[in-house]
């Protein structure tokens, strides 16, 4: 049996929460076809997405959401080592012309590490990596 993982972006993550947002419909369904896999979800990236959701949605809905993800078994959450956040910080800073954050730097870092797809709506992310727009 093959155990499958993928990394997610908070794009993927506003998305789902906000249902205002464009590409609202398409993460319902990005999650549904990776149902059987595991995803990755960094420390980083859930504070990016709950201050993000917080600006959207309010606190009290963004609590709501920030307990959704708690208590969803297909997310497995990670903390960086301090070895690895000088990774992270040394693609930050590599990047030569491109406006890519702290955090998309993680997901890019995870993907490569893990030889895994990114689950993201972020073309900088996308274009890091050579991979196709989800």
């Amino acid at each position: 049996m093959v155990f499958l993982v993928k990394v997610i972006d908070s794009s993927v993550l506003v998305a789902l929460f906000f249902p205002e947002d464009k590409f609202h419909g398409k993460a319902r369904r990005l999650i549904e076809q990776n149902a059987n896999e595991s995803i990755l979800l960094s420390e980083l990236i859930l504070f990016e997405t709950l201050t993000v959701l917080n600006y959207y949605i309010g606190v009290e809905r963004t609590k709501i959401a920030y307990d959704n993800l708690l208590n969803d078994k297909q997310l497995v959450f990670t903390n960086f080592s301090d070895a690895e956040k000088r990774e992270i910080l040394a693609v930050f800073f590599s990047q030569a012309g491109k406006k890519l954050s702290v955090q998309d730097c993680s997901v890019i870092y995870q993907a490569r590490r893990h030889k895994i797809e990114p689950l993201t709506f972020d073309g900088g992310i996308n274009l890091a990596l050579g991979a196709k727009i989800n």
